[in-house]
């Protein structure tokens, strides 16, 4: 499919080079650049979800930071 787009003479420029770097065409450096940019699918936006809360008693450890997992592997086996 054909489509003419104007584009700032910088911007171009600025492709050509590195389509050349590249050894491609402005086409494929273009549909890149766009892929990014533009998502497949448009979703629908959805509703707020509402999450239960846990009310058991408990929680996290004291001192172990959830995000290393080091930490909390030690922390668990310690247990069993």
């Amino acid at each position: 499919m054909f489509n003419a787009v104007r584009l700032n003479g910088n911007l171009i420029d600025r492709l050509r080079a590195e389509a050349k770097r590249r050894g491609v065409t402005l086409v494929p450096m273009i549909e890149e650049a766009l892929e990014q940019w533009v998502p497949r699918e448009v979703l629908a936006p959805r509703s707020a979800v509402s999450l239960p809360e846990c009310v058991v008693g408990g929680g996290t450890y004291a001192g172990v930071d959830l995000r290393e997992t080091a930490a909390v592997l030690e922390r668990v086996g310690a247990q069993n």
